[in-house]
């Protein structure tokens, strides 16, 4: 009977590898194509992970930058307005 060796280390992109893989730990020593594979899946899911927190890190940033500059136009549209409903009122008057 063949043991498999399930190898959780800890959750991260370098361990889910071998984690979704489960490779023997006796064929990883003996193939070292299967090392290889087995490398360029960690990598690639250590890729991907690190592509998805750039991506949600750069969306977050973006929206904050436009909630901030659209804030700033509105209050300087609302001053500008008073400034000028001001003036017409004294004009007025």
């Amino acid at each position: 009977m063949r043991q498999r060796a399930l190898v959780i280390v800890e959750l991260t992109p370098m361990t889910l590898g071998l984690m979704v893989l489960q490779i023997d730990y006796r064929h990883l020593r003996e193939s070292p194509a299967l090392v290889a594979y087995t490398m360029f899946l960690m990598g690639l899911f250590s890729l991907i992970v690190v592509v998805v927190v750039v991506v949600v890190v750069v969306v977050v940033v973006v929206v904050v930058v436009v909630v901030v500059v659209v804030v700033i136009v509105v209050v300087v549209v609302v001053r500008v307005e008073l400034v000028l409903i001001r003036k017409l009122v004294e004009r007025e008057v």
